[in-house]
């Protein structure tokens, strides 16, 4: 349990297992804080404390977000910058988590986030060695999620999660 707070559970389990790759079938969630780089730029122009003030909101952000998604049986996978990613056994606990997400007083209402989901086959392959190791996240799943979440629009994001929710 060492490795837990600084990997996803299925990457801990690879570690421990000394797995390199592992391939499952699931669904995918992509949330992005829509227009991050305007606001971390507005921020920094005001010197150390405008960037502190952005270094906070985004613990927070990812503070209010992980405990939903894991409520929800997610996994949180990886962070890029101002997204997280996670990955799910099944589709309904991934469109559950979706509209919690939305509706959660919790996450900073004043931030525009995108949400993409997909479905389907993922692979999460380890690189690296001892000291520096990373999961790389691909797969038709991953690939979907990506593409829902660049489309989804910066505000109206429930309209996007209905047309997904919509499909399945």
């Amino acid at each position: 349990h060492a490795l837990q707070p600084y990997f996803s559970r299925a990457v801990a389990s690879m570690l421990r297992k000394r797995r390199r790759t592992l391939r499952g079938r699931g669904a995918v969630l992509f949330v992005d804080i829509a227009g991050f780089t305007a606001l971390t730029r507005a921020a920094t122009a005001q010197g150390v404390a405008g960037a502190e003030a952005v270094s906070v909101r985004l613990n927070r952000f990812f503070g209010a977000l992980i405990p939903v998604i894991h409520a929800h049986g997610g996994d949180v996978l990886d962070f890029g910058g101002d997204a997280i990613h996670a990955l799910f056994p099944i589709r309904p606990s991934v469109k559950r988590c979706a509209l919690a997400v939305l509706d959660d007083s919790r996450i900073d209402p004043e931030l525009s986030i995108r949400i993409g989901v997909g479905a389907g086959a993922y692979r999460i392959d380890i690189i690296g060695y001892e000291v520096q190791r990373r999961a790389l996240f691909s797969g038709p799943a991953v690939r979907r999620a990506a593409h829902a979440e660049k489309r989804a629009p910066m505000r109206g994001m429930l309209r996007a999660l209905k047309s997904i929710a919509a499909r399945w």
